[in-house]
């Protein structure tokens, strides 16, 4: 009976041995099949050794020293010897001379004067050949331009509230009364009967509410009398 049963264990073991020699190389093959996860646990296990550093042969050697002569080498693309690109430097030049001073042509005289409007609007006082009568008026006095500019100026500073701006000739004054203005000039005037003679113009703003073109031709008026008039004579006996 004893000897029943090891004839059986070892026909068992048998047995076991031989289906796994069969069954190996089909495993070995279906592991192509399986997915990377599973595939994994098949396969050697890493080794901790270092890496073998790989020594070319000696023939492997001699057959690159053939294809590659002696005395011609190679540039490497990161070499910090050689630049990166071809680029010539550009020549050194001279530097640029300085401009010569410039001067600006001498003005004879005095600097001018800047024309203020109101002295445009003087000046084409003095022009116009027709002057319009709702806002400029003229007096005609037998007497030299030079000769009333100073009078007439002083009468005008008589003026309550007046304030005057004039030409650096005198011949053009802008008065001012108030907020109102008004344009004065004198104009000499050459006639048959006398060669010292002049014409005042005036004009004013046409929405002038008290220097008027009415206030401003009662001033002429009575400018031209006090020119115009003798002076006061005595008899002595």
């Amino acid at each position: 009976m004893t000897g029943n049963a090891t004839i059986f264990n070892i026909t068992t073991k048998t047995a076991i041995l031989l289906a796994i020699l069969a069954i190996s190389p089909t495993a070995a093959q279906g592991q192509a099949f399986l997915p990377p996860e599973n595939k994994s646990r098949f396969l050697p296990a890493p080794s901790n050794a270092p890496n073998q550093e790989i020594v070319p042969s000696a023939e492997q050697t001699e057959e690159e020293q053939a294809v590659s002569p002696e005395g011609a080498g190679s540039t490497s693309l990161t070499s910090p010897s050689v630049p990166a690109l071809n680029i010539v430097p550009a020549p050194n030049r001279p530097p640029l001379p300085e401009p010569p001073p410039v001067k600006l042509p001498a003005i004879a005289g005095q600097n001018p004067v800047p024309p203020l409007s109101w002295r445009v609007k003087a000046a084409n006082l003095g022009k116009a050949n027709s002057l319009d009568g709702n806002k400029a008026t003229a007096i005609l006095l037998m007497r030299s331009a030079e000769a009333i500019k100073q009078p007439l100026q002083r009468q005008l500073c008589q003026i309550e509230n007046s304030r005057l701006e004039t030409s650096p000739g005198g011949g053009q004054i802008l008065l001012n009364l108030g907020e109102e203005k008004g344009i004065i000039i004198i104009k000499p005037k050459v006639l048959a009967q006398s060669l010292n003679a002049c014409e005042i113009r005036a004009q004013i703003e046409p929405r002038n509410k008290i220097l008027t073109l009415d206030f401003i031709q009662k001033f002429l008026e009575s400018f031209k009398r006090t020119v115009e008039s003798p002076p006061d004579s005595t008899t002595s006996i």
